[in-house]
């Protein structure tokens, strides 16, 4: 019977004899976790030749931009995880031949700019990186490795058209992300994070949820997604929407999910309905009371008063049919 250590070993050497489990060659501007825990991904590349663009443009910042620029190859990193299976599987079946299968992975190569000890610094620098010229990269062939852009226009002269070309930027794409070397935080440390973020958009709140002293609420009403209107007033927006970047003197806009929240809240608070608001990335809620629970009798009359309640005075506003119990967020 063979052993395992055959059968590993085997294994392996028919994964590297197909060409699935070969890494690229090592370039010396390998990510890692010292480029600090936020970067800038400035393009990507797919394919044949992603690597070695990669490295073109990570010189180019370098020594051009003088930017401390980094390759992540996401191909690498996949067929380390499928390697990695591979194994487990086999630790498990000691002395059972198990033929690998593996997804060809293609090359991904993504060139990252590091440095940045916070979200808000990458951000700051991003505008930048979006500007940068584009680097001069070539293929094998030495062809351009970005595509032209033609643009058409009348010169005037009847049935006459003058072609212009333009060589696209890949830095307009940028965004930031995480180091992909560092592993995310924990669980816990992300829910402080979200919570954090939500106290500080939702300050300049009157009808803060955080205010509510209960465990429980009722949410009635969910305002999804955000969109912009204009608005006259040129003052700055020193509330949740600046913090959210959609206010300010740059930018005199309005959330119109956040506001119909808010004034829903106000209409409501006529009627002595004890009701909050929670601002959130995604849109606005609107809850009613504060409760110690689900469960609590309170919450419950409430529900039932909620969901036969109706609106006097052609007051168009629509309420969830069921309040739900949502906890309140602390």
């Amino acid at each position: 019977m063979r052993t395992w250590a055959w059968t590993l070993v085997g294994g392996l050497a028919w994964l590297l004899s197909a060409g699935l489990g070969r890494a690229q060659q090592a370039t010396g501007y390998e990510v890692n976790p010292q480029a600090g825990p936020w970067m800038i991904c400035a393009a990507s590349f797919t394919g044949d030749e992603a690597q070695a663009l990669a490295v073109q443009m990570v010189q180019v910042l370098r020594q051009r931009d003088h930017l401390p620029a980094y390759i992540f190859n996401h191909a690498d990193q996949e067929r380390q995880r499928q390697r990695q299976e591979y194994e487990e599987l086999c630790r498990r079946n000691p002395g059972i031949t198990i033929r690998p299968r593996f997804t060809r992975v293609q090359e991904q190569c993504a060139v990252m700019i590091g440095g940045f000890a916070t979200i808000d610094k990458a951000k700051d620098q991003l505008p930048r990186i979006k500007t940068l010229p584009p680097p001069d990269l070539r293929l094998k062939s030495g062809q351009p490795a970005y595509d032209t852009l033609v643009n058409y226009t009348r010169t005037g002269q009847e049935n006459q058209m003058e072609v212009k070309r333009a060589q696209t930027s890949p830095f307009t794409l940028a965004f930031v992300a995480r180091n992909p070397t560092i592993p995310p935080p924990p669980p816990e440390d992300r829910h402080k994070d979200e919570l954090a973020f939500l106290r500080r958009i939702n300050a300049n709140e009157d009808y803060n949820l955080f205010k509510c002293r209960g465990k429980y609420t009722l949410l009635i009403k969910e305002y999804a997604g955000v969109s912009m209107i204009q608005t006259e007033d040129k003052q700055e927006d020193k509330g949740f929407l600046a913090m959210l970047g959609l206010g300010g003197k740059s930018n005199d806009v309005l959330s119109a999910t956040a506001m119909q929240a808010h004034e829903l809240a106000r209409f409501l608070r006529q009627y002595n309905f004890d009701t909050y608001v929670l601002h959130t990335r995604t849109g606005s809620l609107v809850t009613v009371g504060s409760y110690e629970g689900p469960e609590d009798e309170k919450l419950k009359k409430m529900q039932q008063q909620l969901a036969s309640m109706r609106f006097q005075g052609g007051a168009a506003i629509e309420l969830l049919p069921t309040p739900l119990p949502m906890p309140v967020p602390r």
